[in-house]
C-alpha cells in the first residue's frame, strides 16, 4: 500500500517548484503544531478508511490547498506592499532592439536611448564554385586544419574512386556541421548549377583580431591540399563589431547582445540608426498574473472538489464548503470587478481587466476583499493541517467535553500515510 502512495505522490507532485511555504522558521513550526493539537483536542476518536484511494485523496487535498495558500500569500503581500515591485524593460521598437530586465533587485525607473549603427557580423569563408560532376581529388584519406583562437582542429574524411566535387563538398559540409566547433557550413549554387562551400562562424565581432577562424591545409603535397582545391580558406567577409549610440555616446560590442547597468539586456536586431527608447517600468503584467494565479488556484480547488464529490463523500463536503464561501462573498467580489460562475469559479470581469494592472487599484480591491482572503487563508490552513478530516471514517468514541486533553498522536495520521501503513 505504502509503495502505491509514494509512487502516486512522486508522479503527481514531486516535480513541483518549491515555494516559501515549503520551509519554516522554528516559530512557524510551533504554530503549525499547536494548530494540529488544537484540531485534535476536541476531535472524536475515529477509525479512518486508509485504502489507497483515501490516501490519494488526502494527498490531493493537502497539495491543492498548499498551492492555493501560496497564491493567497502573494496577494496578501501585494495588498500590504510587502512584495517586491516587479519590473520589466520595454523597447519602443522591439523589431530593432529587444529589451529584457535581468536585475534581481528593484532599479530606478530609467530611460535610455539606443541607436544601432551597425550589427555585429560573423566571419564568412566562401570556396570556389565547382562543377558538381568534376573529379577534384584522387581516392584516399584526406585531412585539413581549422584554427579557432588558439585551438586547432583536424578534420578527416575519405574519398572514393567515383566521388565528384558534389560528393566531396557535401561530405565536408556534413563533417563541419557535426564537428560542433563553432562553425556552420552551407552549400551554395550559382545560376550555372555550380556549387561552393560557405563556412560561417557562430561568433561575431573581432575581439582584437581581424579573423575568428582559419581553414588551412596541413600538407605541402599539392594533390592532397583540400583547402586550396576547394577554395574554402578564402575570406569572403571579415567579422565586424556592433556600433551603437547609448544616450548619444558611441560604443562597440563584439556581439549583438549588450547589458546596460547590469539591469537591462539588449538584443540588436536591425541597424537602422534610428533612436529606440528603452525604459525600466513596473511590470503590471506580473501584478495581473498574481491575481490570475490566485483565481486559477481557487478554481482548481473547486474542480478537484467537484471531481472528488463523484467518488467520495468528503469531496462533496469540500465542494459545499467552497461553494458557500464563494456565495458568501459574491457581492463583494462582483463589486470589485470579478465574475462568479454558476459552479462557484471566479474570473476577472473583462471590463475591469485594465484596472487590475494598476497597483493602487489592486491594493484598494484587496483591502476591500480582506474578509474573503481571511476565509480562504483559514480554510487552506485547516486543509493543510488536517486533510484526513475529509476521508471516510467512523466515530469510535466522543471525548468528554468536561475533560478536554491534548492528543498529539492523532495529528500523525497524514504522516502515517506517507511513512508507515501499519501504525
Amino acid at each position: 500500500m505504502i509503495s502505491n502512495v509514494y509512487s502516486y505522490y512522486a508522479a503527481q507532485y514531486a516535480n513541483k517548484s518549491n515555494s516559501r511555504n515549503d520551509s519554516h522558521k522554528p516559530g512557524d513550526l510551533k504554530k503549525i503544531y499547536n494548530r494540529m493539537v488544537d484540531i485534535n483536542r476536541t476531535s472524536p476518536l475515529y477509525k479512518v478508511d486508509l485504502s489507497t484511494d483515501m490516501q490519494k485523496l488526502a494527498i490531493d487535498i493537502k497539495e491543492n490547498a498548499m498551492e492555493l495558500k501560496d497564491f493567497s500569500d502573494i496577494l496578501e503581500d501585494a495588498a500590504s506592499d510587502k512584495t517586491v515591485i516587479k519590473q520589466k524593460a520595454e523597447s519602443s521598437n522591439e523589431k530593432e532592439v529587444a529589451a529584457r530586465f535581468i536585475a534581481t533587485e528593484p532599479q530606478e525607473m530609467e530611460l535610455y536611448t539606443v541607436e544601432v549603427e551597425q550589427l555585429a557580423t560573423p566571419q564568412r569563408n566562401l570556396g570556389y564554385y565547382l562543377h558538381p560532376d568534376a573529379p577534384i581529388l584522387e581516392p584516399g584519406e584526406y585531412s585539413f586544419d581549422v584554427k579557432i583562437s588558439d585551438v586547432t582542429y583536424e578534420l578527416q574524411f575519405g574519398v572514393a574512386a567515383d566521388d565528384t566535387a558534389r560528393d566531396i563538398q557535401e561530405r565536408i559540409h556534413r563533417l563541419m556541421n557535426k564537428s560542433d566547433i563553432g562553425l556552420t557550413s552551407t552549400i551554395l549554387k550559382d545560376s550555372m548549377g555550380n556549387q561552393a562551400l560557405a563556412i560561417t562562424s557562430e561568433a561575431t565581432g573581432t575581439y582584437g583580431k581581424p579573423t575568428l577562424f582559419e581553414v588551412m591545409d596541413n600538407t605541402d603535397v599539392y594533390r592532397n591540399r583540400v583547402v586550396d582545391k576547394l577554395g574554402i580558406g578564402q575570406i569572403a567577409a571579415y567579422p565586424e563589431n556592433a556600433i551603437y549610440l547609448l544616450d548619444g555616446e558611441e560604443k562597440t560590442s563584439p556581439t549583438n547582445q549588450v547589458t546596460i547597468g547590469k539591469s537591462v539586456e539588449l538584443k540588436f536586431r536591425v541597424a537602422s540608426g534610428e533612436p529606440v527608447n528603452i525604459s525600466i517600468v513596473e511590470d503590471t503584467d506580473a501584478l495581473m498574473k498574481d491575481i490570475e494565479n490566485f483565481m486559477e488556484g481557487y478554481n482548481r480547488m473547486i474542480d478537484f472538489a467537484m471531481a472528488s464529490a463523484e467518488k467520495f463523500s468528503g469531496g462533496g463536503r469540500l465542494l459545499s464548503e467552497f461553494s458557500r464561501m464563494t456565495a458568501s462573498y459574491s457581492g463583494e467580489l462582483e463589486e470589485n470587478g470579478f465574475t462568479i460562475a454558476e459552479d462557484g469559479k471566479i474570473s476577472i470581469d473583462e471590463s475591469h481587466r485594465e484596472l487590475f494592472k494598476d497597483r493602487e487599484h489592486v491594493t484598494k480591491v484587496l483591502e476591500q476583499l480582506e474578509d474573503f482572503k481571511k476565509s480562504v487563508a483559514r480554510k487552506t490552513d485547516r486543509l493543510i493541517s488536517n486533510p484526513v478530516e475529509y476521508l471516510d471514517k467512523k466515530v469510535v468514541a466522543y471525548k468528554d467535553p468536561s475533560k478536554s486533553f491534548n492528543s498529539p498522536y492523532n495529528a500523525s495520521t497524514y504522516a502515517g500515510i506517507m511513512f508507515d501503513s501499519s501504525y
